[in-house]
This record gives structure tokens, C-alpha cells and sequence, in this order.
């Protein structure tokens, strides 16, 4: 009788501890897929940005190629992402500050164009949007929103922003590249 109840303890235990590491994994998941709250810049190596186009809320084309020649700040984001949109402010104070030197571009990510549109006028933002990125997303391999690149006017990737930004910190990026 003993010995059973020691075996019972084992598998109880054993399956305890399979519940905890599979919480733990999904939990690590989620936090992966989902919204990154913590910023972590890392200088990307110089790598040619990919190509993308598309249409804004507007109704302008844009494409990477249109860019040529100018500095392009192009940020992943969400409607439904808190800091997303913790960070839309700051996109919107650096774009109308440095409209006239600096092109700023967002990419919504997962979204509906009514959700996104919807925080944009709601919030009175000016920033040009193209609400159907998902697929731009992927060939930037971004992972987690709000995700942003600082692309020279040569299309090189320069920067790579994860998490929430600043137009302090966009204004820093700029500085860096600019003579």
C-alpha cells in the first residue's frame, strides 16, 4: 500500500510540475506574439530594407523606392496594442516636427483599416497610416508591435526599435545618421 501511494505522489507531482512549465510556456508565448512593453534598441547591420507599397488612409501610394533619397522612420503598429498606442503621440509630435526632413510612415499590423482609422481621428493624428501591413511586417520580420525602423535614404536599414518609442529617441536615431 505503501509503495502505490509513494507512485501516486510521483504522478500527481509530475503532473503538477507539466501544468507549471506549460503556464510558463504559454505565458513566454504570448508575451513573444503579442505587445512588447519593453524597448530594446539594437543597431541593425546595415541591411537593405525590403521593398513594400501600398495605400494610406489618405489614399496615397507609397513604396519604399519613393522614399529614395530621404530618411524614412517606418513603424509598426496596432490599434489594439496599449503600447502602440502609448507610442502614437510621440510618432505624431516627431512626423509634424520633422515632416519637412524626415518621412514617417506607419504600417498597421492585424488590424481592420475602421479600428485603425478610428485612432487616428479619434486622437487627431497626422501621421500617414497603410492599414493593411501584416504582410510588410513579415518581410521586416518584425515580431512583436510596436516595432520601428530608421531606413537611410539609401534604404538601408540603420535602426531597429522594439517597444514603445519616443520622439526623443526617433530624434536621436535621426541625429545619428544625419551629417
Amino acid at each position: 500500500m505503501r509503495v502505490r501511494s509513494q507512485r501516486v505522489h510521483r504522478y500527481e507531482a509530475a503532473a503538477v510540475l507539466g501544468v507549471v512549465l506549460a503556464v510558463v510556456l504559454l505565458v513566454a508565448a504570448a508575451t513573444l506574439a503579442g505587445c512588447s512593453q519593453s524597448p530594446v534598441t539594437a543597431s541593425a547591420s546595415a541591411a537593405t530594407a525590403p521593398d513594400f507599397s501600398g495605400t494610406t488612409l489618405t489614399g496615397a501610394q507609397v513604396s519604399l523606392s519613393g522614399y529614395r533619397g530621404k530618411t524614412l522612420v517606418l513603424n509598426f503598429m496596432a490599434s489594439w496594442c496599449g503600447p502602440c498606442r502609448a507610442e502614437a503621440p510621440e510618432i505624431d509630435a516627431f512626423y509634424r516636427e520633422n515632416k519637412d526632413k524626415v518621412a514617417v510612415l506607419a504600417m498597421a499590423v492585424e488590424d481592420t483599416e475602421n479600428d485603425i482609422r478610428a485612432l487616428m481621428s479619434g486622437n487627431g493624428f497626422t501621421f500617414p497610416v497603410v492599414p493593411y501591413g501584416t504582410n510588410v511586417a513579415e518581410a521586416y520580420g518584425v515580431t512583436a508591435v510596436p516595432t520601428t525602423f530608421v531606413i537611410d535614404p539609401e534604404g538601408h536599414i540603420v535602426q531597429r526599435l522594439v517597444g514603445g518609442t519616443t520622439a526623443a529617441k526617433l530624434s536621436a536615431a535621426i541625429d545619428a545618421i544625419t551629417p
